[in-house]
Parts: C-alpha cells; sequence; structure tokens
C-alpha cells in the first residue's frame, strides 16, 4: 500500500454534497476537516468538536476551508445526519493507503491479494464506545474490522439491537474477502458468520469453546486420535 499524494481537503471534496444551494454557507470539505482535526486532538463529539474549533485562530480556520466563523452545533449535526458515511469511510480509507478492493470496489479488474502474495488478515471485534452514552440512551456498540499489516480500519458496523455475530454477517456482505483471513473470537464461532466469509470468498480462522460444545468435542477428538491428523511429510514423496 502506497500513502496517498493527494491532500485531506482535496480528497474529502470527494465526498457527495447532498445540500441544496441556498444551504450551503460552509464548503463541506471544511466541515469534514474540522471533524477529522478534532477526531485526531481528541475530541469525542460532536459538542466538543464544535468548542475546541472555534478555539482556533481564524488562519487555521481558513487552512480548512472556512471563510466565515465555523458554525455552531447544531450545523454540525444537521449536516452529518444526513451524510452519506459509506461513501465518507471509504474515501478516508482510500486516503490513508487502503485497499479499496475490500470496500466492494476492486480498482484493478479481477485482481486479488491470493493471486500474487500472502493472505491478508483482519480481526473482527466489538466494542462499546466509551462517552458515547447520553441521557436515556445507550452507549455505542460497534464491530470493527482491523487489517493487522496496515492497522487500518477499513469498515465499522452498528451493532445497535442485535448481536456482534449478526452485525459481523451484514458487514461481510458488504465486502470483498477472497484472499483475506478473518480472525474472530469464540463470540463469532457460528455458522452463518463462518458461511457469510466463505460466500466471499474469503477464509475464517475462529476459536472454539463451551459455547459450542458439541464442536469443541468433536475438534478435540480429532486431535486425541492420532490416526486422525495426519502430521507434515519430512521427506518428499
Amino acid at each position: 500500500m502506497s500513502q496517498s499524494t493527494v491532500g485531506l481537503l482535496e480528497a474529502l471534496a470527494g465526498v457527495p454534497d447532498f445540500r441544496h444551494r441556498q444551504g450551503r454557507r460552509f464548503v463541506l470539505s471544511a466541515l469534514l476537516a474540522s471533524v477529522v482535526c478534532g477526531v485526531l486532538s481528541g475530541m469525542t463529539g460532536v459538542k466538543q468538536i464544535v468548542q475546541w474549533l472555534h478555539a482556533q485562530p481564524p488562519e487555521f480556520w481558513h487552512l480548512l476551508g472556512f471563510t466565515r466563523c465555523p458554525p455552531g452545533e447544531t450545523c454540525f449535526r444537521t449536516t452529518f445526519a444526513k451524510l452519506d458515511a459509506t461513501a465518507w469511510e471509504a474515501l478516508i480509507f482510500e486516503w490513508l493507503g487502503g485497499e479499496t478492493s475490500i470496500m466492494g470496489s476492486p480498482s484493478g479488474g479481477e485482481h486479488s491479494p491470493a493471486d500474487d502474495r500472502e493472505l491478508e488478515v483482519y480481526s473482527a471485534d466489538g466494542k462499546t464506545l466509551r462517552g458515547a452514552a447520553h441521557k436515556h440512551e445507550r452507549a455505542l456498540h460497534l464491530l470493527t474490522l482491523w487489517a493487522h499489516a496496515s492497522g487500518l480500519v477499513p469498515r465499522q458496523q452498528a451493532v445497535g439491537n442485535t448481536n456482534e455475530p449478526k452485525a459481523a454477517v451484514v458487514m461481510f456482505r458488504d465486502l470483498l474477502l477472497r484472499g483475506r483471513l478473518i480472525v474472530a473470537d469464540a463470540m463469532f464461532c457460528q455458522r452463518e458468520v463462518c458461511q457469510e466469509v466463505q460466500d466471499r470468498e474469503g477464509h475464517d480462522l475462529v476459536m472454539v469453546k463451551e459455547n459450542q460444545p458439541t464442536l469443541l468435542k468433536d475438534a478435540r477428538s480429532v486431535f486425541i486420535d492420532a490416526a486422525g491428523f495426519s502430521p507434515r511429510p519430512q521427506t518428499a514423496t
């Protein structure tokens, strides 16, 4: 993977602007860049990002693309409620140097990582975001797909009112997994999860624990019986 030579503001300009001309008082790329910079500076919510942004000098606002004082919290919330999050997510991942092919838009025809190199390894894991809970609301629970080689996160899926395995099935449906290995803990040792990865021509490696007692017993029996496990040949035949 190679780092993009395109500037962040130029890349963010590629995010589709859904607003009408009358409602474009502020450039969309400037709003997006404010959020990116705010998150990188440790801000965890819209309110904090807006407060941090307004605390910066006007010269910094101009660098982001603002031609006037940045908007307030309402403008940011209204804009991001209607923003195409998938398009923004894919664009940021591509700008960071990620493989866009996993996002379902391969750039090289039928090329896949398995054609000329080892499998790419990704870990799937879910976490409840700290500080994401508001009054009378539940904290945001996200399922994250993490690339081992690059350290990038090509995809996140909200778990919502379901569970992580079911959210994983939905997340994998939008990805191209040929030539990629998905690693996950015992929670994802579910038939529908593994089948979805294989349907996308990917590989899966999951733990087997007591949550699947029959499968665990079968797996143990294979290794207990020496005749059922063939060691690697020591000499060529």
